[in-house]
């Protein structure tokens, strides 16, 4: 079985990037910008397909970061996404992908707790268990005040905090958890942690269906 060819992409946060994987990263790209998501993001998937020698007829997946997010980011990557898999021949298949579970992935942390700031006061988060390149959620993931983190009263574990709800909020949650948790600041979600974490998907997927048979 070959490792499939995943274009991912990430809009949801003011970092657009983009990355062809094989097994492992062939080509990735990122630009930092609020408002210009639409206008880089094809030019940067053309990019990367040329770095890597590849068209788009030859990818068997397109990944994106489904949120949460920034709203209009996280339509414009979606919407992004159905026109390449269409654009790609039907053959290729569309994988979403957590922003959370892209951050937890980034963390390289076994205990990580991603966090995206929801405005508002509020924060997207969950606690995640990270092993081999894989990223389980413990408990699903949760929307509200910094102060839903005082579940963690009492749990030692070494939590890595990451992600922009951290940036914002990070002495609230560090209060609510009833300790300093220790942070990674100015960590975005990335086309890189997209794409790894879809190929997993796709390989499980492949491994479930070959045993059902």
């Amino acid at each position: 079985m070959s490792a499939p060819l995943i274009l991912a992409m990430d809009t949801a946060a003011e970092l657009c990037s983009v990355a062809v994987w094989r097994g492992g990263l062939l080509a990735s790209r990122d630009a930092r910008s609020k408002n210009a998501h639409s206008r880089l993001l094809l030019p940067m998937v053309d990019e990367v397909l040329r770095a890597a020698g590849l068209t788009l007829a030859e990818v068997d997946a397109v990944a994106v970061d489904a949120g949460p997010g920034s709203f209009a980011g996280v339509r414009i990557g979606v919407a992004a996404a159905h026109g390449l898999v269409i654009g790609a021949g039907g053959g290729a298949q569309l994988v979403t992908v957590s922003s959370l579970k892209a951050l937890a992935h980034a963390a390289d942390a076994e205990w990580a707790l991603p966090a995206v700031d929801a405005r508002m006061g509020e924060v997207h988060w969950a606690r995640c268990r990270c092993e081999n390149g894989r990223v389980e959620p413990l408990d699903g993931e949760s929307v509200g005040a910094p102060a839903a983190l005082e579940a963690l009263h009492g749990d030692a574990r070494p939590w890595v905090g990451v992600g922009s709800g951290w940036d914002v909020h990070h002495a609230a949650l560090s209060a609510a958890a009833g300790r300093e948790i220790f942070w990674l600041p100015g960590r975005m979600p990335h086309a890189d942690h997209i794409a790894a974490l879809a190929a997993l998907e796709l390989v499980s997927a492949d491994l479930h269906g070959a045993g059902e048979k």
